[in-house]
């Protein structure tokens, strides 16, 4: 049976650009699939998610299309998902891909996981609360 060839990525990606990365990360397979769900803000200001986060293990040859937007483009081509080379590039240039573990990266950038409004949050069936993330499973609780 063939093994997977895994590697640790940290991707962060802007508010204008989530749904791109989204559709890309999603027409990679089932292993990208639900990724970017994480919302973050500045440490200070904004009080709207500016940007979003996906970290963990993720497939080598996913980890190597977001090498460089050329890598980008021939990585989606060979998808069958035609991405401009501007598009790739401009989706690049305002992420940052790292292997750095989330918080490392969330520091470096002056980021936080998304400070959820009182009113957005639910409980589930045990009464605990949940804040739309996955921030839990990030922390391995």
């Amino acid at each position: 049976m063939d093994q997977m060839d895994w590697v640790h990525r940290c991707m962060i990606v802007t508010q204008e650009n989530v749904m791109l990365a989204r559709y890309l990360a999603g027409t990679f397979g089932p292993s990208s699939q639900g990724m970017f769900n994480d919302p973050l803000q500045p440490l200070a200001g904004s009080a709207e998610p500016t940007h979003y986060i996906s970290v963990g293990r993720v497939d080598r040859p996913f980890a190597d299309m977001l090498a460089s937007p050329a890598a980008l483009v021939a990585g989606a081509a060979a998808l069958g998902v035609p991405v401009e080379p501007d598009v790739a590039t401009k989706l690049l240039a305002t992420s940052d891909v790292s292997e750095e573990e989330g918080a490392t990266a969330l520091a470096r950038l002056g980021l936080k996981r998304y400070d959820w409004p009182a009113a957005d949050m639910l409980t589930d069936a045990d009464g605990q609360l949940m804040d739309g993330s996955n921030q839990q499973l990030a922390e391995g609780a």
